[in-house]
């Protein structure tokens, strides 16, 4: 009795990595502009209905401020630092540092 063979030795690996080269895929790192993206963007706003296009409108600007309140909420809390850190060190130059 003859055990089946593993492996199909019908095409050897050069072939087989010759037929994985030669495939037509879209290329990965495709630079787009931002003119090209915007007029996308806006030919697929134009072909939405008008409730879509208010939908759509309402969550941009939902986005935008939520966007704008988080970098808002960052600088807040860097200047809070840094008053914090002002605070410490004027404390600790006039009151705790010890006078020589």
């Amino acid at each position: 009795m003859q055990s089946p063979e593993p492996f199909d030795t019908k095409y050897t690996p050069e072939e087989v990595e010759v037929e994985i080269e030669t495939d037509d895929f879209p290329p990965i790192d495709t630079p787009v502009s931002f003119a090209t993206t915007l007029e996308k963007v806006k030919t697929w706003y134009g072909s939405l209905s008008t409730p879509a296009q208010v939908v759509v409108a309402v969550a941009g600007v939902f986005v935008a401020l939520s966007i704008l309140t988080a970098i808002l909420r960052l600088v807040s809390a860097v200047l809070s630092a840094l008053i914090l850190a002002t605070i410490v060190y004027l404390i600790y130059r006039y009151i705790l540092k010890p006078k020589v």
